[in-house]
């Protein structure tokens, strides 16, 4: 069930910078400094900004629970997405490049299908929308779009902004229009603007 987001005088902004060693460069500064002006001219005072640091996926957990800090109503995640086919043989064989809840999204994702009437083997590979997220060594850490989606819904974080390459990207035969990272949340998202 959505929830509803009040209007308030001032937002927090937390930002994501992954940038796992393992994988293609891509400048940390460009996405969020280009935000950091646009606030600065646009929304001055009205807006704080925090970087969650180390970009892992139990800081973010952690964060989002931290009744310290201001609860966050918008996350911009800057790095990696990747969209890939994955079947249960896949996700068994790589446990840890996959992740724990890989299983419950190929369930959802051909459960989707099915509905839709296309035919569905239970072997088939699904499309699966991931962001790559830095594991404690800096590596690549692949986040299926569910868990990310699971921990921001229940933090209420009212908006999402990925600056994610293939976060936008879905499967051509999945009956979804929003089968992928940026649709896979019940949350407003803004996927990119690039392949």
């Amino acid at each position: 069930m959505p929830f509803k987001v009040e209007r308030r005088e001032s937002i927090h902004l937390l930002f994501v910078v992954s940038r796992p060693l393992d994988v293609g460069f891509i400048d940390p500064r460009s996405d969020p400094q280009a935000v950091l002006d646009a606030i600065g001219t646009h929304a001055p005072g009205r807006v704080t900004t925090e970087f969650l640091r180390p970009p892992t996926l139990d800081a973010l957990r952690h964060r989002l629970r931290d009744s310290s800090k201001p609860p966050v109503d918008v996350l911009h995640f800057d790095g990696h997405g990747v969209f890939a086919k994955v079947s249960e043989k896949d996700a068994e064989r790589d446990r840890d490049k996959y992740g724990k809840s890989i299983h419950s999204e190929i369930l959802r994702t051909r459960e989707v299908r099915a509905r839709a009437g296309h035919a569905v083997a239970e072997n088939d590979p699904e499309g699966i929308g991931f962001l790559l997220f830095e594991k404690e060594d800096r590596t690549t850490h692949r986040i299926p779009a569910e868990d990310i989606a699971r921990n921001l819904f229940r933090s209420k974080v009212g908006l999402v902004v990925l600056s994610a390459c293939q976060s936008a990207k879905q499967d051509a035969e999945n009956a979804d229009p929003m089968a992928s990272v940026a649709g896979d949340s019940p949350l407003p998202a803004s996927p990119p603007s690039w392949p």
